[in-house]
């Protein structure tokens, strides 16, 4: 068995580029009630490239916003600070998601859509069953896979003999992950969330996304974002090779009180946002 050691990935964890500073900027504010939009408005706009990705993604069919937003300072007043965090945490991880990443046959842009369709499923489910912190369950979405990026170094050498033990064992990938590796791309990304300095809760969700019983700090958004992760697995949203034998858990359904009619209609709702978004873009 080819173990990876931990400490070494997580050196290249410590070695990834930390988030953009406005960003960072951007979530200290939007937790701190004493700030003011005209605060967050400077801060974004100081950003170039961050400020256009944020206004492309304000009026994408993600959000759904009925009116054109052509303005950072409309922006923060229309969607309102939880909104705005996680569309600028979204712009300021475009080019990382975006990358190719060989090891799990995902070509340039297709982590970017799972990640983003994860998030915006995350967001839906949330807002479905009435859990408060929808901002979370979006970010807990958009970085539940980030730790392929990490984990890709690793796996390309051992690849052939995790899809192996998948079909011979009848596991899931990230089983045969951990199995071969001695960990898998749900707790690399929670070590990236780490490095990165977001909630517990979410470093939680993103570390147990495939296993979401063993939960104890927010079961309620890790089961989110499990389910919301299932959902885009279902309908084949930037899958690549990690698309394997994985099964909704009976008790993050029951956690959420969804119902098969309920995920039929969330699906059809993520169905209706991918055909709209397909449609802006061409």
């Amino acid at each position: 068995m080819n173990q990876v050691a931990l400490e070494s990935v997580v050196q290249s964890v410590d070695e990834l580029p930390s988030l953009p500073q406005v960003a960072l900027e951007v979530m200290r504010l939007t937790r701190d009630p004493n700030t003011s939009a005209r605060e967050l408005n400077d801060v974004i706009c100081q950003d170039q490239a961050i400020t256009a990705n944020m206004l492309r993604l304000a009026n994408s069919a993600y959000y759904g916003f009925p009116r054109l937003i052509g303005t950072v300072g409309e922006a923060v007043v229309l969607l309102g600070f939880q909104t705005v965090r996680s569309i600028i945490l979204t712009a300021a991880l475009g080019d990382t998601l975006n990358k190719e990443v060989k090891a799990y046959s995902l070509e340039k842009g297709e982590l970017w859509k799972h990640s983003i369709g994860v998030a915006t499923a995350g967001r839906m489910i949330a807002k479905r069953v009435g859990y408060k912190y929808q901002d979370l369950a979006y970010t807990a979405g958009l970085l539940h896979d980030v730790g392929k990026i990490v984990l890709a170094d690793y796996l390309d050498k051992y690849c052939a003999e995790v899809i192996e033990k998948v079909n011979a064992d009848n596991v899931s990938f990230a089983d045969a992950e951990y199995e071969i590796l001695g960990i898998d791309h749900a707790q690399t990304g929670g070590e990236v969330a780490k490095k990165w300095n977001f909630p517990a809760e979410i470093v939680e969700a993103i570390n147990f996304h495939h296993t979401p019983d063993s939960a104890v700090q927010d079961p309620k958004l890790t089961a989110i974002t499990h389910i919301a992760d299932i959902m885009c697995t279902v309908i084949g949203i930037g899958i690549g090779v990690d698309g394997l034998l994985y099964q909704a858990s009976g008790r993050a359904v029951e956690i959420l009180g969804l119902d098969e009619t309920i995920l039929e209609e969330l699906i059809a709702d993520l169905i209706d946002v991918f055909t709209a978004e397909a449609t802006e873009d061409k």
